[in-house]
């Protein structure tokens, strides 16, 4: 069934001024029109198309004077390359601005680093942005996620930024729960900018160690790479880790360089070092040639996160030739 400026086609027909700048699609298996409050019911397998907009529910209610459309079942909606599953909807059809309530959403941002994964009491969705309550954020896509960003209101404007107010950071060490408040966090997306990335936080129960705090400062993003700068602080030895990595790019060569080194002293004052250095670099000259260098040495005197030493070095150089141009 067709829903056009002042007439449905179909077995009702109505004045009205739904959809005066536009056309859209309705389909249901039962439709119902109360004439004198000019309200239109769809029912069973709903589904209605407008512009980038799909919703499909078990109910749908549009008041046709006022270009509102509303369900409280269970509902998905379809907008651009988006889905959202709520408990329950609100569309302006004049605006194409929907009010959802205690949805999922999952959201791959524009340089694909991953996906986020958004929980929300209600969001309002427009054309150009979004705006949340009572949400958490995380990149953990297990039911109960190990870390989160919870946040009483949020704003997401896409491929730009997600800005989070009256903010709880939520990571889980081992059993232990680490929790931090803010007022305000920014998480910058699309073409990137320095950002200082929410520090890894945690705790090295042996002797002479204690709390440790490791930050990742990106710099750049180029071809899906990130260059970051590493500052690791720790609580017990007095000295900084530090450390980079840097992606390069250009028609012929992809590929980057790491270092990190930090240098500090056993429980018996004898001195030890953490000292990485890592290369990889992929040369193609033409589509049916590339050479791969690869050289890692790492010399670990004793790990952060877990246990043990590490001392070892590794280098590796792969040609490979394909006339058909398959790299």
């Amino acid at each position: 069934m067709i829903i056009k400026r002042g007439i449905i086609i179909g077995l009702l027909l109505f004045s009205s001024t739904l959809l005066a700048d536009g056309t859209a699609t309705l389909k249901a298996d039962h439709l119902h029109y109360n004439e004198k409050d000019r309200k239109l019911t769809a029912k069973g397998n709903v589904q209605l198309i407008y512009n980038n907009i799909t919703v499909e529910t078990s109910q749908l209610n549009i008041d046709i004077d006022t270009n509102h459309a509303w369900s409280n079942h269970t509902t998905t909606i379809k907008k651009n390359d988006n889905q959202f599953n709520a408990a329950s909807f609100s569309l302006d059809l004049n605006k194409e601005k929907i009010t959802l309530t205690d949805i999922n959403i999952t959201v791959t941002p524009h340089e694909n680093k991953g996906n986020l994964y958004i929980t929300s009491k209600k969001l309002h969705d427009t054309p150009h942005f979004k705006i949340g309550h009572k949400g958490r954020v995380t990149t953990c896509d297990l039911e109960h996620p190990h870390h989160f960003i919870a946040a009483k209101k949020y704003k997401y404007i896409p491929n730009k930024r997600l800005t989070m107010y009256n903010v709880t950071f939520y990571n889980k060490l081992l059993f232990i729960p680490i929790v931090f408040w803010s007022p305000v966090y920014n998480y910058y997306l699309g073409k990137r900018k320095i950002i200082w990335n929410f520090p890894v936080i945690g705790k090295k129960e042996k002797e002479g160690w204690g709390w440790f705090v490791q930050n990742t400062i990106d710099y750049k993003y180029e071809n899906n790479q990130e260059s970051s700068i590493y500052i690791d602080w720790f609580e017990n030895k007095g000295v900084l880790g530090v450390g980079i990595k840097h992606h390069y790019f250009t028609d012929t060569l992809d590929g980057f360089i790491y270092g990190y080194k930090f240098d500090f002293k056993d429980n018996n004052g004898a001195p030890k070092a953490n000292t990485i250095i890592n290369w990889k670099n992929t040369y193609a000259p033409s589509p049916y040639l590339t050479l791969t260098t690869f050289y890692d040495k790492k010399n670990i005197g004793e790990r952060i996160n877990s246990t043990g030493s590490e001392d070892n070095e590794k280098t590796k150089l792969t040609l490979n030739y394909d006339k058909n141009g398959h790299h």
